[in-house]
């Protein structure tokens, strides 16, 4: 389990002191300034997990440094230590963001208790937001897919329909470049027929084994391909683009693969996660569906280009 670690801001060496022994029989790591300037460099960087504030520093008082961190969009559980009759800007601290304030002089009782509650509070304020985040997310991902599932029963134009999927591929994997490519009548030739991103695709036309090594399982034994690049490194895509991180689902009928979806990131190197990965496979069967809609009697699944 990783340990918490505490910020003491305080110019008072006897406070410093005092906090950096006892926090540390708490399970604790601490970190101490005696200036404000000091501490809130120590905030960006160490971003530590919890925050022990004075109100009165010699430079910049607390309620500054809160709103320092605000700006900054940096959210540090915080508690403020202050003196008797300083609760009114205690109060202003709290609705800066503060978690808590603690009334000097206090005892090891109150400190050990008020950082519990800061730590547990800026837990739940996280969680919520992260699951508020998720719940946003997945809002827009469905929506995105009803608007899809529309356009597939009501569009006659493939190249449209194509041209969203693709839309939407980059748009819910936060992807830099998305593509579709089609496999060529019957043959080993694959053609890319919709396309999104910064820059479009160095070659729009390829076989079943080009691209690295590690890519081109995906069209040879029709298996979904998500890697990451090598720090230093990069992956040569079919298209002959390197990348930094790639997902490629197949489109896949029992006998043959049709072709590809890929997403990629050419300017970051996270990696795609399992969900990026059953969404791309959601958006391969809306092309197959498509394909399989507008191919013709007798003729065997092609491109409708």
């Amino acid at each position: 389990m990783t340990t918490e670690t505490v910020l003491i801001i305080d110019d008072s060496a006897e406070i410093r002191s005092l906090l950096e022994s006892l926090l540390p029989f708490a399970g604790y790591e601490t970190l101490s300034a005696g200036t404000g300037w000091e501490g809130l460099g120590l905030a960006f960087h160490a971003r530590p997990d919890v925050l022990l504030l004075d109100l009165e520093l010699p430079d910049i008082g607390g309620l500054k440094i809160l709103e320092q961190l605000n700006r900054a969009n940096l959210s540090i559980p915080s508690v403020i230590m202050t003196g008797y009759g300083s609760e009114g800007v205690a109060a202003k601290a709290l609705r800066l963001g503060a978690l808590g304030y603690l009334i000097k002089p206090f005892t090891a009782e109150e400190v050990l208790a008020t950082v519990e509650k800061a730590l547990t509070m800026g837990r739940l304020v996280r969680e919520r937001a992260s699951l508020s985040a998720l719940v946003d997310r997945q809002t827009r991902y469905l929506q995105a897919l009803s608007t899809l599932s529309q356009a597939l029963v009501n569009s006659t134009d493939c190249d449209l329909l194509f041209q969203r999927i693709v839309d939407a591929a980059q748009y819910m994997t936060r992807a830099d470049s998305s593509w579709l490519s089609l496999r060529q009548d019957e043959g080993t030739r694959f053609r890319v027929v919709a396309q999104r991103g910064k820059t479009g695709c160095t070659s729009l036309e390829f076989c079943e084994t080009s691209g690295s090594e590690n890519v081109s399982s995906v069209l040879t034994q029709g298996s979904p391909v998500r890697v990451q690049a090598a720090s230093g490194t990069s992956i040569r895509l079919q298209t002959e683009d390197k990348v930094k991180a790639l997902l490629q689902m197949p489109l896949c009928l029992p006998e043959v693969t049709l072709g590809l979806l890929s997403v990629d990131r050419r300017e970051s190197d996270v990696p795609f996660s399992e969900q990026d990965q059953e969404l791309l496979q959601i958006l391969a069967s809306y092309v197959l569906l498509a394909l399989e809609r507008n191919r013709q009697p007798g003729q065997g699944a092609e491109s409708t280009r």
